[in-house]
């Protein structure tokens, strides 16, 4: 449950952060820094589909972690929110996986 968690909350950053992640807190997740970029499934849309969302990019990464990485990434997410002044992504969901 944990993971899946994770990988929404990463999604959903990714989704938020219109275009790439240069600048964000986030950036070096999308880097293969954080979890080698091996153990990623990475997802780039770009196109006229993306124009429903107001995007004209979407990139996401789905990994499986431990908790400790877990709670890591989810701080990543919470400062990136915060910065752009969104209330708590995670919220709850964080604070379980820490």
């Amino acid at each position: 449950m944990k993971r899946v968690l994770l990988s929404l909350m990463v999604l959903l950053l990714g989704g938020v952060a219109a275009f790439a992640q240069r600048g964000l807190n986030c950036y070096p997740v999308f880097q293969g820094e954080v979890v080698p970029a091996r153990q990623m499934v990475s997802t780039e849309v770009r196109g006229s589909g993306m124009a429903v969302y107001r995007l004209d990019y979407y990139r996401g990464v789905q990994f499986q972690v431990g908790s400790g990485l877990a709670g890591q990434v989810a701080r990543l997410v919470e400062a990136d929110a915060a910065a752009a002044g969104v209330a708590a992504v995670c919220g709850a969901a964080a604070e379980a996986i820490a």
